[in-house]
């Protein structure tokens, strides 16, 4: 193979490389723009069905909830990228017909203070027992 035959290949490696690097990075930028198109379109109709909830509704609402929501199934289908995750922390409501228990507190969460005049459980077994709280042993 000669110089000139190396050089090609090198350059058509470099080549290659490239237009996987763009075509990778343009897969990014679209899942990018797809995600805030059906973030937008979330984002409106949270704000319709909020305008319903709360009587503020304008005439038109319930249209515009259709077309809004006709457009998220489109996206849908077209590919688009459609995240139902809730972003506020706050846990959906139970489903109709049946209590759901609350979610255990999340680790390192501080545990609600007992009740007044509640007796504290005994210390497990090979722990040190806290100091009582201040004024709750007689003294002067």
């Amino acid at each position: 193979m000669g110089f000139m035959d190396k050089v090609k290949e090198v350059g058509n490696q470099a080549a290659s490389q490239v237009n996987q690097a763009v075509n990778k990075g343009q897969a990014q930028f679209d899942q990018a723009t797809s995600k805030r198109q059906s973030d937008a379109l979330l984002r409106d109709l949270g704000a319709l069905t909020f305008a319903q909830a709360t009587g503020r509704a304008a005439e038109n609402t319930d249209a515009e909830i259709a077309r809004v929501t006709a457009e998220l199934q489109a996206h849908e289908a077209g590919g688009g990228v459609v995240d139902l995750a809730l972003k506020s922390g706050v846990a959906p409501a139970p489903p109709a017909g049946g209590e759901t228990p609350p979610p255990p507190p999340a680790s390192g969460a501080a545990t609600p203070p007992p009740p007044p005049g509640a007796v504290p459980p005994p210390p497990a077994p090979g722990t040190v027992a806290p100091p009582p709280p201040p004024g709750a042993v007689g003294g002067s």
